[in-house]
């Protein structure tokens, strides 16, 4: 058997949607990984479509900000896209097409709120009052100090993780991903023609990338059969004390908190296991939602896990550096709490890399 044509080191929904993308385009691919993508960040996710924390928040100086946003906004919409049809034409893949999102906010304006531009046409936008909000957002305003003037409302993905990556797996093929090699400390050291760098959170122990910064993030997952199935609901103006619900068919994702690591602790990045969810958190979550007049959840289990957050918007394209051999090292990482919102604009913008540094590798 020939040597793989691209190395893609990471196994979660970036590496893996990658990795489908390169061979739609005849390339073959081998993805590696020191464990399955839902055992990493991905498994953790929500995954619902919005640009969550994927927009620069710190862009280099001289860098073009509005450039690096309009690029993030236009990778979630071809991922929107990509979706809708994927869910049409692959009912196993795991993929809602869409379900009502109600998305709080301080203003009715819709210049005010930036990522829409990232909802494709004829995907409609309502803003809701606040009197008209659905449960449990109507009982969070109620319950906190500042409410929100409304909710912007539009129909959005949905994804389950744990059947999306199987899908993608079986896509890609098992016998081109490996999923117990050891631990990657060296992308300069890894074989192929190109080498895709798709470690998320791990990035910065890989390249020493000081603008990736985890953010610590934990969910609750619960069954209830009283909580609403029927819309998603997000309000995230305070990265400490978040509530939203994603529904999932009978499991239902309820948030949350997103904190930065505290600078001197690079436990994020070195540390191969994700951190156990923290029972005082965990409280903290549910009691959010009791106070929202929801019957106090049932837990089923707390997932917790860092979001790999850039300040400088997701890292995606040639890296400028190459492998020992010479090969490009192409990065895909940094996508904060967007990995499924990105994962299929992030992946083409991959393909396109390669079609300017290796276009011998792109069929045709």
């Amino acid at each position: 058997m020939s040597a793989p044509r691209v190395t893609i080191v990471g196994a979660g929904v970036s590496g893996l949607t990658t990795a489908l993308a390169l061979r739609q385009q005849g390339i073959a691919v081998r993805v590696i990984a020191d464990r399955a993508g839902i055992d990493a960040t991905s498994g953790a996710a929500g995954a619902v479509w919005f640009p969550y924390k994927a927009v620069p928040g710190s862009p280099a100086p001289g860098a073009d900000a509005f450039a690096l946003q309009q690029r993030v906004y236009r990778w979630a919409e071809e991922t929107y896209a990509w979706c809708r049809e994927l869910a049409a034409s692959e009912p196993e893949c795991g993929v809602r097409p869409s379900l009502p999102l109600y998305f709080t906010a301080m203003s009715s304006d819709p210049d005010d709120a930036e990522w829409m531009v990232a909802v494709p046409s004829g995907v409609d936008v309502d803003w809701v009052p606040l009197d008209q909000l659905p449960p449990p957002l109507a009982g969070h305003a109620r319950a906190i100090d500042e409410p929100p003037l409304g909710a912007w409302r539009l129909d959005a993905p949905v994804v389950v993780p744990s059947v999306h990556l199987a899908w993608l797996e079986a896509q890609v093929g098992a016998e081109n991903i490996r999923t117990d090699h050891p631990t990657v400390e060296d992308l300069s050291s890894i074989e192929g023609a190109v080498v895709v760098h798709c470690a998320g959170r791990r990035a910065r122990a890989l390249n020493g990338d000081a603008g990736l910064q985890p953010q610590l993030g934990q969910v609750v997952v619960a069954r209830d059969s009283h909580l609403p199935r029927e819309h998603c609901v997000a309000d995230d103006r305070d990265d400490a004390a978040m509530l939203y619900t994603i529904v999932r068919g009978e499991e239902v994702v309820l948030g949350g908190f997103s904190l930065p690591s505290a600078p001197d602790d690079d436990t994020p990045w070195t540390q191969i296991d994700a951190p156990l969810a923290d029972a005082t958190a965990t409280g903290a979550i549910l009691d959010r939602f009791e106070s929202a007049g929801v019957v106090r959840p049932e837990l089923a289990r707390a997932v917790s896990d860092w979001r790999p957050v850039h300040a400088e918007g997701p890292r995606v394209g040639f890296s400028g550096k190459r492998t020992k051999s010479g090969a490009p090292i192409i990065d895909n990482y940094g996508h904060g709490g967007s990995g499924y919102t990105l994962a299929w604009g992030c992946a083409r913008a991959v393909v396109e890399s390669i079609r300017e540094l290796q276009p011998e590798l792109l069929r045709g």
